[in-house]
């Protein structure tokens, strides 16, 4: 994702750096497709049954972690101290990005489903997905099981940039870390307490892995990312004490902790991982392992990650439903329809949207 020029700060502790100016940086479209990758191998190949963590849920977590940090960054970027956040512009190009292509998957599953008696969805399920409540209804589905993290991350951008603008640059870090860590200890309660408690259907008979209020705190974190590397001082901080040899003793102490500790901090290792490798990826940009992040190959598949993201829930089935869902076809066909929704709806509509954004009045347009 291409960031634009962040403008001229009034504060000097609060002036962005290169991190939040704009800057592409390759390696992040990499992130992407190793995120990706992890959903498609821990769907494709089951992965539940032979490895002692799950991919999939690993590789959403790296997903939100890197949208709190993009978002925030664009956030940023048309921060104004006088003004605080431009939402017009935000919010349009949200629409534009994520809409589209998650519209017409449901529009096709829809007439699927009318025509291929195996495909089976309900008009609840459809509707929780259409307006975002997934992740809240009490309904089974596979076809549209994924749009509980949409959902998710729908409610975030409706929320944070309120929040951010609330806050201020200088008190939004910790308002981040604190949410994030708000959020890991409800997820703790929710798993080990919930009918304990009286309000156990709140807690328990909603699944507490797809809520909002139990998975945002990875978004946050990526979100509290952005806002250290975008004040002079934290960056300078965090570049002398995250050096990249050191840094890899961390991440490995932590990815210990991520396959040796109990449920009570799921999630919490994930994003502690995603967190060191982010800063260290973006701190320094010349290391092996943001080389490793820009191979051309995985920027590739990263470019395509949502609308991978969004469709392979149709051949990526738990059951053989049919010859399309079996491999190779399977992935064959998910690289197809993805490639073309990609290019044919995803692009489009990004910059219809970015047009429609940039058309807003003086001063509101992100």
């Amino acid at each position: 994702m291409l960031l634009e020029a962040a403008p001229r700060q009034l504060a000097s502790d609060t002036e962005p750096s290169a991190r939040a100016t704009g800057t592409h940086v390759p390696a992040l479209d990499g992130w992407r497709g190793i995120a990706i990758l992890m959903v498609l191998c821990a769907h494709g190949l089951h992965t539940d049954r032979f490895l002692i963590f799950d991919p999939g849920s690993t590789g959403v977590e790296f997903f939100m972690i890197l949208s709190g940090y993009l978002i925030t960054t664009r956030l940023l970027t048309t921060y104004r101290d006088e003004t605080g956040i431009a939402f017009s512009g935000f919010y349009l190009r949200r629409a534009f990005r994520i809409l589209p292509p998650a519209f017409l998957y449901l529009a096709v599953l829809v007439v699927l489903s009318a025509f291929v008696p195996r495909i089976r969805t309900s008009r609840l399920e459809i509707i929780a997905s259409l307006f975002f409540w997934r992740n809240y209804a009490l309904v089974p589905g596979w076809f549209t099981g994924h749009f509980w993290s949409l959902a998710v991350e729908e409610h975030f951008y409706l929320l944070w940039p309120v929040i951010l603008h609330i806050a201020g640059r200088k008190r939004s870090l910790q308002v981040a870390l604190s949410g994030a860590a708000v959020c890991a200890f409800w997820r703790w309660f929710g798993w080990t307490h919930a009918k304990a408690v009286s309000f156990s259907y709140v807690l328990d008979h909603v699944p507490y892995f797809f809520r909002t209020d139990t998975r945002v705190d990875a978004l946050l974190i990526g979100c509290a990312v952005a806002i250290a590397l975008s004040r002079s001082d934290w960056e300078s901080t965090l570049r002398r004490c995250i050096r990249p040899g050191a840094a890899f003793v961390v991440v490995f102490i932590l990815g210990a902790m991520w396959l040796a500790a109990g449920p009570w901090f799921s999630g919490v290792k994930e994003e502690l991982v995603a967190a060191v490798l982010l800063t260290i990826i973006l701190l320094h940009p010349a290391t092996e392992l943001a080389r490793v992040f820009s191979w051309a190959p995985l920027r590739a598949v990263g470019a395509l990650s949502y609308s991978l993201y969004i469709w392979q829930q149709l051949f990526l089935t738990p059951d053989d439903m049919g010859w399309w869902t079996r491999f190779p076809a399977s992935l064959l066909l998910l690289a197809a329809v993805a490639a073309g929704s990609y290019f044919l709806i995803e692009k489009p509509a990004i910059a219809w949207g970015a047009r429609l954004a940039a058309r807003g009045p003086a001063g509101i347009s992100a």
